[in-house]
């Protein structure tokens, strides 16, 4: 599973009949949100450039 984000200036362009995610994940795509796809759907739509690696935001726990 790979996460990634939308690029809402670009994902307009591709019919969700043509990607191999779900149509909820694919409407998140459009608003510009992150979801989790397989491997085989998120190097799809990067590498059709619609679609970018969303950052990993994890919080590292402080030592003390």
């Amino acid at each position: 599973m790979i996460k990634i984000e939308g690029l809402k200036d670009k994902i307009y362009r591709v019919s969700s009949n043509s990607v191999l995610c779900d149509i909820a994940s694919f409407d998140k795509l459009k608003e510009g949100g992150s979801v989790d796809l397989p491997n085989e759907a998120a190097e799809e739509l990067l590498n059709m450039g619609v679609a970018k690696k969303a950052k990993s935001t994890k919080s590292k726990k402080e030592s003390k």
